[in-house]
């Protein structure tokens, strides 16, 4: 048993145990309604789209800021082309779930690989997959439905491992697929570009060496290639949405990416004031913490490599980016994960500790990576934000389940956005906007629509005070209403469908002259 059980075969187990648990807890949080439009069911429908010849990653929650319906004037994304026939054969939530938690994972097998090359210890290189796969950053990723951002660190770590083997080609492909995650991509490949660079130039300086002319070359192409890579992908944003602010996020300086970065250099001193602030000095807090701050050991690789996410984010306006330890940070730490564990490994390497201190040490950090996995993680206990830790309402979902189950696959709906991943495999399933302000009725084209499902118990006033007008209009009739859920269709005959519930709350709604409207 023990001559099977390798440290590398442990590592398979320990990739599958996690791929099985995050697929589990994820489907069970899509069937509980708790997955969303943004961002579980804008992929399900671009995928969809494509794969039945409905248009290029055609989807509807955004026409309202992305009016071409194609997801690459939102975000470059040409990875999820890889998709399409993975999803042509099996469209469901459950497959985007699977696939996410799987890539996750696996992102430990190159982490494994050059951890072992650069601590020359299998147990080591074992443990520090396990980090990775204890990691808080990247189990938000994994909880909040499904996100481009979930292959990068598959496609970083697999870049930086051939690289250090100096396997030049598949370390380029590694790289090019991690560009084609997303527009923002060429900044972080430009970083390991940098990297490279000093890297061969280092020992030249240094008088310690010729030269290395091979990773001189790496490092050159990586930089010339991100910025024909984002060149390309700013054309094809622009010319599918040419109103789009590629950087609204950092609309404070600019919304152009070449304005902003302008404006910044020029502006130190603003710069400055906003990086000073008590939620962005913490977040490098968070991403080194639960590694006992040995990333920080490894200056040049956490200040240029993780540095490269860690200062847009702190120049941008939005939480999310550098969020951790006081709000969600969602999807986000998918750009820094794998960089912050390059540096973990460069500074074990750089602590030079014998054998025992360096395992003694690495059992210490799986411990703390332990400790905040069951008690901060989404998977665990979820303490650290109320975000994770959402009351379920078997009943309510049942009621959900129930209604929508009348509604016709070929009709047209508007919903809400934790009802649209369970409608979104149609064409003409359209959500009720929550971006970038509250509107005050839907935008024309989902105007209309032959079915609005309306669940009052997360609905806002705007959309409540819409649909309960079309109501007295005579415009739409319920088709079936239980447990604060109403469906409503164009062509309804006013008869009530009889739902199946054993228990639910007894609702109803008068007009502004005491008449009932909904009972």
């Amino acid at each position: 048993m023990k001559a099977w059980l390798t440290p590398f075969r442990l590592l398979l187990v320990m990739v599958a145990a996690y791929t099985f648990h995050a697929s589990y807890m994820t489907i069970l949080k899509h069937y509980a309604f708790r997955s969303t439009a943004w961002d579980l069911g804008i992929f399900m429908q671009a995928l969809w789209t494509t794969s039945h010849g409905y248009g290029i990653l055609y989807y509807t929650p955004e026409l309202h800021v992305n009016p071409s319906g194609c997801f690459l004037g939102q975000h470059f994304s040409p990875i999820l082309f890889l998709l399409v026939p993975i999803y042509a054969v099996f469209p469901a939530a459950e497959t985007l779930l699977i696939l996410q938690a799987l890539v996750l994972a696996a992102a430990a097998v190159p982490l494994y690989f050059a951890a072992r090359l650069h601590l020359g210890s299998e147990k080591a290189a074992l443990i520090v997959s396990s980090c990775y796969l204890l990691y808080l950053p990247i189990h938000e990723l994994n909880w909040f439905d499904f996100h481009f951002e979930a292959f990068i660190p598959l496609t970083l770590l697999s870049g930086w491992y051939f690289a250090e083997r100096k396997r030049w080609i598949p370390a380029l492909a590694s790289f090019l697929l991690a560009l084609s995650c997303c527009e923002f991509m060429p900044v972080l490949v430009g970083a390991f570009g940098l990297y490279y660079t000093f890297k061969a130039l280092r020992l030249r300086l240094l008088k310690r060496g010729g030269l290395d002319d091979r990773r001189l070359l790496f490092g050159l192409t990586l930089i010339l290639l991100g910025f024909a890579w984002f060149t390309l992908a700013l054309n094809v944003i622009y010319s599918l949405n040419p109103g789009i602010e590629v950087a609204g996020n950092w609309r404070n300086w600019s919304g152009n990416p070449e304005e902003a970065v302008v404006k910044v250099l020029t502006n130190p001193g603003k710069a400055l004031n906003m990086v000073l602030t008590r939620d962005k000095l913490l977040y490098p807090l968070y991403l080194s913490a639960p590694l006992l701050f040995i990333p920080l050991a490894a200056p040049f690789e956490f200040l240029l490599l993780a540095g490269a996410w860690i200062l847009p984010a702190w120049l941008s306006s939005f939480k999310g980016y550098y969020a951790g330890l006081l709000y969600p940070s969602f999807q986000y730490g998918g750009f820094v994960a794998a960089q912050v564990f390059i540096a973990f490994i460069c500074g074990l390497r750089n602590l030079r500790a014998h054998r025992p201190a360096l395992l003694r040490l690495l059992a210490l950090a799986s411990l703390l990576s332990l400790l905040a996995a069951a008690f901060f993680s989404p998977f665990g206990l979820g303490m650290l934000k109320p975000y994770f830790r959402a009351a379920e309402n078997p009943e309510h979902e049942e009621a959900l389940r129930q209604v929508l189950s009348l509604v016709p696959e070929e009709g047209s709906i508007l919903t809400q956005n934790h009802v649209f991943p369970h409608v979104c495999h149609r064409v003409d399933a359209y959500v009720w906007p929550i971006f970038p302000k509250i509107v005050r009725e839907p935008p024309s084209y989902a105007q209309g629509t032959d079915y609005i499902l309306l669940d009052l118990d997360k609905a806002g006033y705007s959309m409540v005070e819409y649909v309960l007008g079309l109501l007295r209009r005579g415009e739409y009739r319920v088709i079936a209403a239980c447990d604060y859920v109403i469906l409503m269709g164009r062509e309804a005959d006013g008869k009530q469908a009889k739902v199946n519930m054993a228990r639910g709350l007894h609702l109803t709604i008068y007009d502004g002259e005491g008449e009932i409207l909904l009972q």
